[in-house]
């Protein structure tokens, strides 16, 4: 039984009738009867019969099409998959970002150019640790990511391997975040020091709390002595929230040259942590042997200009 004879089943009981199969199959109506007949002697039964209204299914011939059908069908779908994985591989590109508004700019940016060519664009946004983890299972083609620079030796040995690489864009001092709420908010000055947040409660991601950077308050000079009070959130909007709504902070790295023309989130400061030599090395990982798409290589390029 070959797939052939499936599809020529298929295609006669579709339309009733030998003659307009076999033209619509593109092989000789001869052929084409030979075929059902050695697929016949091969399943031990009738599966059309014959008469002057054309072909009719037998009720054997009936179940053999209703299994028949769907197996065509899918034979089909596998032969166009090899063209549907080209197209798919030149329009679509995948990304895991962290939840900075400049990123998700880039990505805009891309699909504002692409707006005559239709193009799939996929971004997950989540911690340094996921980020790495979409990578690496190949979930996205790319990651975006900082890594503050105390753990940056370290993290790109672990990144090693996981047969990933990281490509440096910048260093950006590290700042702390604040609400209105915050009795610097209101300062003239860009800056702030370590004691001026002593006593206020720190907000961070939870890879803060028990992951690779829960050190990062204490080398900071932010640790429990300084800031008793700590919150842990795995979603970007809430560390926001709390933020906007209280006298806490959160730790971010803020790239400044970005937010000259893309708006920073409203309701928030971030201001340098004056007194701290702690950096976010940013920069973008992906596999080491992938090979980028254009899509890819077009969004690193715009990515590039922020910094």
């Amino acid at each position: 039984m070959r797939i052939e004879q499936l599809r020529h089943v298929v295609e006669i009981a579709r339309c009733g009738s030998m003659r307009q199969a076999a033209l619509n199959l593109y092989i000789s109506q001869p052929n084409l009867s030979v075929s059902i007949q050695n697929l016949e002697e091969e399943v031990g039964y009738q599966i059309f019969t014959r008469s002057s209204r054309g072909m009719q299914l037998t009720k054997a011939g009936k179940a053999f099409v209703d299994y028949a059908a769907p197996i065509v069908s899918q034979f089909e779908r596998l032969t166009n998959l090899k063209q549907d994985i080209g197209q798919l591989q030149s329009n679509y590109f995948s990304v895991a970002i962290l939840p900075y508004r400049y990123l998700t700019e880039a990505a805009i940016q891309l699909y504002n150019r692409h707006l005559a060519t239709p193009i799939h664009l996929s971004l997950m946004d989540g911690d340094r640790s996921s980020i790495i983890e979409m990578v690496a299972n190949n979930e996205v083609e790319l990651g975006v990511l900082g890594i503050f620079s105390p753990f940056y030796e370290e993290m790109v040995r672990q990144l090693e391997e996981k047969e990933l690489r990281f490509v440096r864009l910048d260093q950006i001092k590290v700042c702390a975040l604040i609400g209105k709420a915050h009795p610097q908010f209101y300062s003239e000055n860009d800056y702030i020091i370590c004691e001026e947040l002593r006593g206020k409660t720190f907000v961070g991601f939870d890879e803060m709390e028990s992951g690779p950077f829960s050190p990062l308050p204490d080398i900071l000079g932010l640790g429990n002595e300084v800031c008793p009070h700590r919150i842990y959130a795995k979603s970007w909007s809430i560390i926001l929230d709390i933020v906007r709504s209280t006298d806490s902070f959160s730790i971010v790295a803020t790239n400044r040259k970005a937010y000259t023309t893309i708006p920073y989130y409203d309701g928030v400061r971030s201001l340098e942590l004056l007194d701290c030599d702690c950096y976010n090395i940013m920069g973008w990982i992906t596999r080491k042997n992938a090979v980028l798409s254009d899509l890819a290589m077009e969004f690193l390029s715009i990515l590039s200009s922020y910094f």
